[in-house]
């Protein structure tokens, strides 16, 4: 099981129009300790963790679709309201729930990439650009995921994988930096 926010926060990173057709959703993963849900559009991805025990493993890629419709469910009254993922039934299908609601939905047929790999080891610190959108991504993120106001912040490493940190010791977004330079403009004018 997750909070129903890992799933909103989720769809601020899955794939909206891509040829990468697994990556139009999110990746439910459950081990014996903890359920993970990932998502990547291929430039910013976010993983998501909530411990879990007694479960049979499982790994599924939620269709974008679903997790659509899981995201506009009122929230329950627990707190958090969880999420769960169950199946396949006899026809392949799985359910998503959370209280009340459900959803069957059929996983979509791929394989999701190799998420552990993008996520940075050490930091370099060396600073670098990034894609606006993206970080504000992950500003939106933050304030789905945290309670209190506050920003991202951004861990450097020059053309690698960065580290946006919103302060959830449960959640790591990864942001792609942007390549290429644009070159130094004189900008001497400005002063005279």
């Amino acid at each position: 099981m997750i909070p129903h926010t890992y799933i909103k926060a989720a769809l601020l990173f899955a794939a909206k129009n891509d040829v990468r057709y697994y990556l139009k959703g999110a990746l439910y993963e459950r081990t014996a300790t903890e359920t993970r849900i990932v998502a990547t559009n291929g430039h910013a991805m976010i993983v998501a963790r909530a411990p879990c025990e007694g479960v049979t493993p499982m790994s599924v890629i939620i269709p974008r679709e679903t997790l659509e419709t899981v995201a506009r469910w009122k929230q329950a009254k627990v707190n958090p309201p969880m999420v769960d993922v169950t199946g396949p039934d006899a026809t392949g299908k799985y359910t998503i729930s959370q209280g009340d609601n459900a959803a069957l939905f059929t996983p979509i047929d791929g394989k999701f990439p190799s998420y552990r790999s993008v996520v940075p080891g050490a930091l370099s610190g060396e600073l670098a650009q990034f894609d606006p959108e993206l970080v504000m991504a992950a500003q939106k993120a933050r304030g789905i995921l945290c309670a209190s106001k506050g920003f991202v912040s951004l861990r450097h490493n020059g053309k690698g994988a960065a580290i946006a940190d919103i302060g959830d010791p449960n959640v790591c977004i990864v942001i792609m930096s942007l390549q290429g330079d644009v070159g130094a403009t004189n900008h001497e004018w400005a002063r005279s």
